[in-house]
């Protein structure tokens, strides 16, 4: 029989990848929502849902920019016209 690749092979491959409870409890909540609507890959609007059942919620207005710095490859030549630009928000 193969050896099965979880969470304890995981930790042994990679040090310090610990997950939290917090992290834990979201991982079950999502397979228990797998199971329950035999949803392999759920969207991420069913994933917000499993995120909002677990109590998350918004509690302040977004940051500046989103708070992330996230930079979209610019697509290859193809159908369609190209997404706009990243433009950096402006401060001052």
């Amino acid at each position: 029989m193969p050896r099965r690749i979880g969470s304890t092979s995981y930790d042994e491959n990679f040090p310090g990848s610990d997950i939290t409870p917090d992290e834990w409890e979201f991982i079950q909540a999502v397979r228990a929502y797998q199971l329950r609507f035999k949803r392999r890959y759920p969207s991420w609007r069913e994933v917000l849902g499993v995120l909002e059942s677990l109590g998350y919620r918004k509690v302040a207005p977004p940051c500046e920019g989103g708070g992330l710095d996230i930079r979209m490859p610019k697509p290859g030549p193809g159908p369609g016209p190209d997404p706009p630009e990243f433009a950096p928000a402006v401060t001052g």
